[in-house]
């Protein structure tokens, strides 16, 4: 099935818009908003586009631009007067959005109205009863549960187990493992399905499905290709993930490292470029006198065991001497130029957060989270263009990791030296 490879490119494409007009958003035009909890109370009005990152965020108010959302527990129930973005862990919508919604989540909940298209991507899909669509409507999901009404002329859901109990006013195409046609369903115009079985679609007693019902034959191929879909979403996401939580680890850690590694980066880009380019000679070096003193340390072993012992001992001693030396530069440069991208997207975030507030607060984890999140889009660009900035990426920011290193060294020395000086001043 092809589940996996729409949500996956309907999300990267949904990101792609944001990040646009998160890009050309004027701070004028728009309203952002980072804390812990966000509330837009029902005394509150926004006449403006609204960008909240949050770990909760309810919104009983009115929004009169568009709505972009990143948080855990997404709620809405006031009125949107333009679109809705929402990357959650749970969405639920009991308001009124007067265009449309795309929501990514583990579990999506809609109960209210909707002007335009609805677009769901979660573990757990609702629509309950009483909930209006007045366009197409995609839901894709382990378990979606349909009880609302959609008024478009042809909508998609694709998921695991499906059910439908509400009014669909036009064409449908549904793939799905077990369909259920409850019922109190009602769609007006023709039904397809592609499942393995035409005995996975159950119609009760009652449906009134008023066009044709087409069955197409879910292939063996397509598992194979959903395996591979999954794989593509997940592996990226974990990606991701790791270096976030990567990014994370090493500010709280080494946060003095980190922040000169910023101020390197933010103010010496072109040096921190050229420290960069000088590190990988010395990184390439590195692994070069590794790989050597490890092929070395084994001729060294077959000397030993011949004839020529001395030969042997001096050849294991030397081998033996760097390859620790210069395995330990190897893994230290390797996570240099893995942590460059950390320190890139530290900057791309604040950069980002700066269109919003013209003098914006120091650099903060949510800065990561959003400049990784950019970072990773522009890493995803086929062609080798994506790999070719990911190899710029990292060593540009290799190279701030190596000044700030510097730097750091340089005032710890200062401080050190400082009560001596004291001393001899007093002598």
């Amino acid at each position: 099935m092809k589940i996996f490879k729409n949500i996956y490119s309907l999300a990267i494409g949904t990101i792609l818009i944001l990040f646009i007009s998160l890009c050309t958003a004027t701070v004028s035009g728009s309203t952002f908003e980072s804390e812990e909890r966000i509330h837009i109370s029902n005394l509150h009005s926004i006449t403006e586009d609204f960008y909240g990152f949050a770990e909760d965020i309810v919104i009983d108010g009115q929004i009169d631009g568009d709505l972009t959302v990143f948080c855990n527990n997404m709620k809405i129930n006031g009125d949107i007067i333009g679109s809705v973005s929402s990357f959650s862990y749970v969405f639920s919508h009991t308001g009124n959005i007067h265009r449309s919604l795309r929501s990514f989540s583990h579990s999506s909940e809609i109960s209210g109205y909707v002007g335009r298209s609805l677009l769901l991507a979660a573990n757990t899909v609702t629509v309950k009863e009483g909930s209006v669509i007045e366009q197409d409507a995609q839901l894709f999901g382990s378990h979606i549960v349909m009880d609302g009404n959609i008024n478009g002329t042809g909508s998609y859901f694709a998921g695991d187990t499906i059910k439908i109990s509400g009014t669909i006013n036009g064409d449908l195409k549904v793939e799905g493992n077990k369909i259920y046609i409850l019922p109190t369903a009602i769609i007006t115009g023709n039904l397809e399905y592609e499942t393995k079985d035409t005995s996975d679609l159950e119609i009760a007693e009652g449906a009134l499905i008023a066009g044709e019902i087409n069955w197409e034959q879910d292939s063996g191929e397509s598992e194979d290709k959903s395996s591979d879909a999954i794989t593509a979403i997940v592996l990226p996401i974990s990606k991701f993930l790791a270096a976030f939580l990567f990014g994370v680890i090493v500010i709280s850690l080494f946060n003095r490292y980190a922040k000169e590694s910023f101020d390197q980066l933010k103010k010496r880009f072109t040096i921190s470029l050229a420290a960069g380019f000088l590190s990988v000679f010395i990184f390439a070096f590195c692994v070069l006198v590794f790989l050597l003193s490890l092929i070395f340390m084994i001729i060294g072993l077959i000397v030993v065991a011949g004839d020529s012992v001395i030969v042997g001992a001096i050849v294991l001693t030397f081998s033996i001497l760097l390859f620790p030396i210069s395995g330990f530069l190897t893994v230290c440069g390797g996570i240099i130029f893995y942590a460059g991208k950390i320190v890139t997207g530290l900057l791309v975030g604040y950069f980002i957060f700066r269109l919003f507030k013209p003098i914006p607060a120091q650099p903060k984890k949510i800065h990561l989270f959003v400049g990784l999140l950019v970072l990773f889009l522009l890493f995803s660009i086929p062609y080798y263009v994506g790999t070719l900035i990911y190899i710029f990426i990292s060593i540009v920011g290799g190279g701030a990791i190596v000044l700030s290193v510097r730097v750091c060294h340089k005032m710890t020395g200062q401080l050190s030296n400082s009560p001596e000086e004291q001393s001899d001043q007093m002598k």
